[in-house]
């Protein structure tokens, strides 16, 4: 396959992920990991893993990147702006600008790439300010690439919390909004020959990057112009009771100009309860939507459901995988709630004081907020910054719900390549009775705290150091939007353990 095809199947894979519109976020955090490592940026993430339920979060360079992963399995070389510039191969292009090039120096600069330019290429500068932006060229003068098009930073630092992108991240750009000459006055345009632009290259790594996936070329073939997700009923994070049945909804976006005879598979490991098992052919009109579901009932014998395999005229579409384990009793819910309203005012630790709660009802809880961050996490020795990494996962033993798992401190080699692993958004709704949410400021967990979910509101102590207090509705959901802003977060619910006989 030469270059003009297998660009061809590459871009079909960047459409992908701007087909998914809000699903698709920026992630501002990532853009200070050398010094805050987020937890949210995606890699080794196909297009359709982003849903409603959980958007994908990338930055210029973590889309390009998968872009490239996942139409060939080529990993990149560097995936930060200005490390690319010098790593990647087959750089065509690269120039230093001296600012002090006349008009027609840029204009003949400007010339120069516009006409070498190829579809596929990746485009990438950096700024004075140690940072940069990457695009990937789409040929006819168009770039597509992630970026804060409305002006969402992804995360609005001065408050801690999200900033989430209405329309989604994922945009088409034109080469005027970049090689124009700079003349110092329009700021609305992107110029790559600014003042604050230290250097820019353009890479052509089709040539070595091999021959597409089959799965790429199936989107790219069979499911093309098809924009497909899986939800289940059960939200992220919360845990169906075993034997409860959850019920999975497939849905299939036409964005085609043709209507669509669509062929559905799904197969699941533990028992599917539908009469048409595994095969559907639905017709989609263009434009239109079309949605069927099946039911997977929750097996005893493990702690999670094997995640469905769903596929779609044969591209594979990710599906959720959905706890397992026993709710909360009503009365200890009730029991925990009053304790936690008592606590209001004090500056106790929420879990210790929780804790004689916890085992009135056969529960067992570790003894205090930074015992239990010690038994999830551990110091990662780096010269760069203090930073922990996670200790191996048992939620029977350590009762951490791994799907809302979190926090900017946090790393670990596998940061990106499982959902169970790291989260990308939570809300309230991920949430169940009894949760309790512990925070750190620090990689010792000196400065630790927690907060209970009662299941209508949060009570505890929201900052280090804070009287305990209640927030609600609101409030509630603006604090959790705040995870992010700590040092290292985690949700921890004891009843995974299952109760104790007494």
């Amino acid at each position: 396959m030469d270059n003009k095809e297998k660009a061809q199947v590459l871009l079909t894979t960047a459409k992908a992920y701007l087909a998914r519109g809000a699903w698709v976020q920026y992630d501002q955090l990532s853009m200070d990991r050398f010094v805050r490592c987020s937890p949210r940026r995606s890699a080794f993430a196909a297009p359709e893993a982003g849903t409603e339920d959980l958007p994908l979060f990338l930055d210029c360079s973590s889309f390009v990147w998968n872009c490239y992963y996942q139409t060939f399995g080529y990993m990149l070389e560097a995936d930060l702006t200005w490390h690319m510039i010098d790593v990647l191969p087959n750089r065509v292009f690269y120039y230093e600008p001296t600012h002090r090039e006349t008009p027609e120096e840029q204009k003949s600069i400007c010339d120069q790439v516009k006409a070498l330019l190829e579809p596929g290429d990746i485009v990438t500068f950096e700024r004075t300010a140690h940072s940069g932006h990457t695009m990937l060229y789409a040929g006819e003068g168009q770039f597509i690439h992630s970026t804060q098009k409305h002006g969402f930073n992804g995360y609005k630092y001065d408050e801690s919390r999200n900033i989430l992108d209405p329309e989604g991240t994922i945009g088409m750009d034109t080469c005027d909004r970049w090689f124009t000459p700079w003349d110092g006055s329009d700021w609305t345009k992107l110029y790559l020959l600014r003042d604050n632009v230290k250097r820019f290259s353009v890479h052509r790594p089709l040539s070595v990057a091999g021959e597409p996936t089959e799965q790429a070329l199936i989107r790219c073939g069979k499911a093309k112009d098809l924009v497909c997700s899986v939800t289940a009923d059960y939200k992220p994070g919360q845990t169906v009771p075993n034997g409860k049945p959850v019920v999975y909804t497939v849905a299939v976006r036409n964005d085609g100009a043709d209507d669509q005879a669509v062929e559905i598979e799904y197969t699941a490991k533990s028992g599917i309860v539908e009469e048409k098992q595994g095969f559907r052919v639905v017709s989609v009109p263009a434009g239109e939507t079309e949605k069927i579901t099946f039911t997977v009932t929750a097996d005893a014998e493990s702690a999670y459901i094997e995640e469905p395999q769903v596929f779609v005229n044969g591209l594979r579409i990710w599906t959720p995988r959905v706890m397992v384990g026993a709710a909360l009793p009503a009365e200890c819910a009730a029991k925990l709630a009053k304790a936690a309203q008592d606590l209001a005012g004090g500056k106790e630790d929420v879990l210790a004081a929780l804790r004689p709660v916890w085992e009135s009802c056969g529960y067992s809880v570790p003894e205090s907020t930074p015992y239990a961050l010690h038994s999830l996490f551990f110091l990662h020795d780096t010269e760069l910054v203090d930073v922990v990494s996670r200790r191996p996962q048992r939620p029977a033993k350590d009762l951490c719900v791994y799907k809302l798992y979190g926090g900017i401190g946090v790393v670990t080699p596998q940061n990106a390549s499982g959902a169970d692993i790291r989260t990308t958004h939570i809300t309230k709704e991920y949430l169940q009775p009894g949760d309790l949410i512990l925070c750190a400021d620090d990689a010792l967990f000196t400065r630790a705290y927690a907060v209970l979910w009662t299941g209508e509101k949060l009570s505890g102590c929201f900052e280090y150091g804070a009287v305990a207090s209640e927030r609600s509705g609101k409030e509630a959901e603006r604090w959790i939007d705040t995870l992010f802003g700590r040092f290292v977060f985690a949700v921890m619910r004891p009843s995974l353990g299952g109760r104790k006989e007494r």
